[in-house]
């Protein structure tokens, strides 16, 4: 939405607008990026601006511009076996330890080890979003929602109502959604409080065998160098408008919006 003018009117007389983009499907991009994956693992850091793809099974961490996709050289993480990285706002990291068990925070472009948790099963999945950090093995709908500053499991839950299979490096928290892949190209949404499907499903062109959310968009490849993107609503993402965020154009929110 880039003009209000057409938006509907709420019971208060102002202009409610809600994006379209804010219920649509993920979009494919058009075209693919060549990034060489190295294989299982994935992630990218918003604060750097990077795709950092580790070479499976080891730990070092190879980095690629956000925009131009030109190599910017590697750092060692400490840690092998890295099915999904997930970069946070300040720089450090998180990683998803297929075969060791465990989910770790890491210090920005370092193998400092901020904490590292246990968790049932086979770790692939880790994301995170303001308050908590959410992890998943590969094969089960269970989600273990973290503490961000020790890595203490607070709570766990399952997802519902629509379809798990394995799942490598494929988990994307988003305005309160959980987005979660199976390899066999199908990507749900899930509420991220309930664990409930809540009916949205896209489509990949490859089979998923590793993930990177860019921040805007999902991006998956079939651990070869052929990277596709989907491009998903965002809060923020409408500038203009009073109601960009609920969904809900018969309702006037208590506030402005972005």
């Amino acid at each position: 939405m880039v003009d209000n003018k057409a938006c509907p009117l709420s019971p208060q007389g102002k202009a409610v607008c809600t994006p379209s983009s804010a219920n649509e499907t993920p979009q494919y991009i058009g075209s693919t990026r060549s990034i060489n994956t190295r294989s299982h693992g994935g992630g990218f850091s918003t604060k750097y601006n990077e795709y950092w793809y580790p070479e499976w099974a080891g730990t070092t961490i190879y980095r690629y511009d956000g925009s131009s996709l030109a190599y910017k050289g590697a750092f060692n993480s400490g840690q092998g076996s890295m099915m999904q990285l997930w970069g946070e706002t300040d720089g450090s990291y998180y990683t998803a330890n297929w075969g060791y068990g465990t989910v770790s925070k890491k210090s920005a472009y370092s193998s400092n080890t901020i904490w590292n948790r246990g968790v049932a099963g086979t770790p692939s999945c880790v994301t995170s979003d303001d308050n908590y950090v959410y992890a998943m093995n590969y094969y089960s709908n269970t989600v273990y929602r973290l503490n961000k500053s020790n890595g203490s499991v607070l709570s766990s839950f399952g997802l519902s109502g629509g379809y798990i299979n394995s799942g490598y490096g494929s988990l994307a928290a988003v305005n309160g959604k959980l987005w979660r892949g199976s390899y066999n190209n199908r990507v749900d949404r899930y509420d991220a409080g309930s664990g409930q499907y809540d009916g949205k499903t896209f489509y990949t062109a490859p089979q998923i065998y590793n993930m990177a959310f860019t921040g805007k968009e999902y991006c998956v490849s079939a651990n070869n160098s052929s990277v596709y993107c989907y491009t998903m609503f965002v809060k923020g993402d409408c500038t203009m408008g009073n109601d960009c965020d609920d969904n809900d154009n018969t309702v006037y929110p208590s506030k402005d919006e972005n």
